[in-house]
């Protein structure tokens, strides 16, 4: 079984150094990155494309349509199919929601599931069924899931023990 090399990140909308969040991308020697607080407003697509070719990557699944989650790979991870799920929107809160790469590296197919859950408890909670929905929805039956995130939660909490 091949080794997987993933990266969870949060970018806080690209606010900071651009040059910075690429080197430290690439330094990390990824196959898949699942990015949270991707751009998600005016030129969203061409600057999460320019994330993507900064760091030796390339798009795979996700942006706006996620929720500001992304995901991107090697162009020696092959793309089997993606889906971009958002999750219920609370009032006065930032959409959620989760994009869904299903991924084969070296004749072993998975699936990627990148997310970012809520600071508020209960639309996080209610956001893990979805997020359990949506992969039930998209991914294969008997195809390993990871799933990725800032669950913006601790270990022990019910998200956690949801999660599983």
């Amino acid at each position: 079984m091949p080794t997987l090399r993933l990266l969870s990140y949060n970018v806080r909308s690209m606010r900071d150094d651009r040059g910075a969040l690429a080197r430290v991308i690439k330094s990390a020697e990824p196959h898949v990155v699942c990015v949270q607080e991707a751009p998600r407003f005016l030129r969203w697509r061409s600057t999460c494309a320019a994330l993507a070719r900064t760091s030796g990557m390339v798009v795979v699944s996700g942006g706006r349509p996620a929720g500001a989650n992304l995901i991107m790979s090697t162009l020696g991870v092959d793309v089997v199919g993606t889906a971009d799920v958002l999750f219920s929107k609370d009032p006065a809160l930032h959409q959620r929601g989760v994009a869904i790469a299903v991924l084969r590296l070296l004749g072993t197919t998975f699936a990627v599931a990148g997310t970012h859950l809520d600071t508020k408890a209960e639309p996080r909670l209610r956001h893990i069924g979805e997020l359990h929905a949506a992969i039930a929805d998209h991914v294969p039956p008997d195809t390993a899931v990871i799933i990725a995130g800032d669950v913006n939660d601790h270990p022990g909490s019910p998200v956690w023990a949801q999660s599983r």
